[in-house]
């Protein structure tokens, strides 16, 4: 029995890793139930930096009597994987791998710890956010579960290491082609990102994003995104306009969002049917601030550099918190294939909404000063007047007729 675990772990292993560029190894495969194509995979381990990527794709091409690699025609600029995971249950599924939507239906993983290694990426001044394409046998799974996540994650340009950890999570969908969007339409995540706790789940009242909406007409439903004090410098990293001045700072989220909810599983037809939009109501609270402005920046012209000066004299002066709420719509494409904000183009949304946000309350704030200022200069002129009448009257240059008379009339 201890021989055959060995042999299916194996057999598994190598499918595995010709499938996904990933150098997988576990120490056993346990087939539970056969009926039901469930399969757990203990001690897992999961492999693939440069140069265990290269000996693959050596080992691929040998095969096929071509030469290895040279180290200029190898690119190396991409993420490294280093992760070991406790045990993985999976359920297979031959119909669906015919159908070109991947081997497994469900996974659940449980003890999951790694590193994911981002230093060593060069950043292209001219890089621009994409979206993958589909490719057949891409998964889609019909259920993702995972417990017990911690990451520890390197970003390229001497940012400093940050951990990143799910205590639970599960998922209902779980594709490759929608990743971010069904990482949005979770039923529950819960973990902790840069020590900072965060949520997504399913609120419990329906809040109200547009006027005279309805969600209990079948395509809309809710999501609820929250995170606390979190480093404001994960978000405005190489961001232009009021959000990227902002050098110091945490950020408090609270999202709610509306999805369609699809009847059925061609989403791509119901979006080339009606091009539906993602709804977001975002209340967002800016702690502790410290912004600068750009000295020299060819983007802005001198009477817009003067006009910014306000904003960031805005955040300077209110320095325990600054409330922002706004609403935005994204459409539903955006997320064919996307992976990260960036892609989904919400990260630039998400800035724009912010800096219209921040310019407002500046206007409010001088809105407010103007009218002080106009009360304050009625009452000096008032008292002012009352008081020459006064003085009048002491010395006797007026009568108590003509000083009653001067006096104002209450209301």
């Amino acid at each position: 029995m201890i021989i055959c675990d060995k042999f299916v772990a194996k057999k598994i292993g190598d499918f595995l890793t010709r499938e996904t560029g990933f150098t997988i190894l576990f120490e056993s495969a346990i087939v539970p139930n056969w009926r039901e194509g469930t399969i757990r995979l203990r001690n897992v381990s999961l492999l693939c930096t440069g140069d265990s990527y290269k000996a693959l794709l050596d080992t691929l091409r040998a095969e096929k009597k071509l030469p290895a690699l040279t180290s200029e025609e190898y690119n190396r600029n991409w993420t490294y994987w280093d992760v070991t995971i406790q045990s993985v249950d999976v359920t297979l599924s031959l119909w669906r791998w015919i159908e070109g939507r991947g081997l497994v239906k469900e996974c659940s993983m449980k003890g999951v710890r790694g590193v994911v290694d981002r230093s060593h990426i060069l950043n292209d001044p001219d890089w621009q956010p994409s979206r993958r394409f589909p490719l057949p046998g891409d998964f889609d799974l019909d259920k993702f579960v995972v417990e017990d996540l911690l990451f520890t994650i390197q970003q390229p340009n001497e940012f400093r290491p940050y951990s990143f950890s799910v205590f639970s999570s599960e998922l209902n969908k779980f594709r490759k082609q929608w990743l971010l969007y069904d990482l949005i339409c979770a039923e529950s995540i819960v973990g902790m990102f840069d020590n900072c706790l965060f949520s997504v789940h399913k609120p419990q009242h329906d809040a109200v994003i547009e006027e005279g909406s309805d969600l209990s007409d079948g395509w809309f439903k809710m999501s609820h995104l929250k995170i606390n004090g979190v480093p404001i410098d994960h978000f405005n990293a190489g961001i232009e306009g009021p959000f990227g001045w902002i050098r110091r700072g945490t950020m408090d989220i609270d999202l709610h969002v509306r999805i369609p909810q699809n009847s059925n599983d061609d989403l791509n037809a119901k979006i080339r049917e009606i091009r539906p939009s993602l709804l977001m109501l975002c209340d967002v609270r800016l702690n502790n601030l410290k912004a600068t402005i750009p000295l020299v920046n060819p983007h802005i012209s001198y009477l817009n550099n003067a006009m910014i000066r306000p904003v960031v004299a805005y955040m300077n002066a209110n320095r325990i918190s600054i409330p922002i709420t706004f609403g935005a719509e994204i459409d539903m494409g955006n997320f064919d294939g996307a992976w990260d904000v960036y892609a989904a183009g919400m990260v630039d949304v998400f800035s724009e909404q912010v800096g219209m946000a921040l310019t407002q309350l500046v206007e409010d704030e001088r809105e407010r000063t103007r009218r002080i200022k106009r009360v304050g200069l009625w009452s000096i002129q008032t008292a002012t007047k009352n008081l020459m009448t006064v003085l009048d009257y002491a010395r006797g240059t007026r009568g108590w007729e003509q000083f009653t008379s001067a006096l104002p009339i209450p209301a």
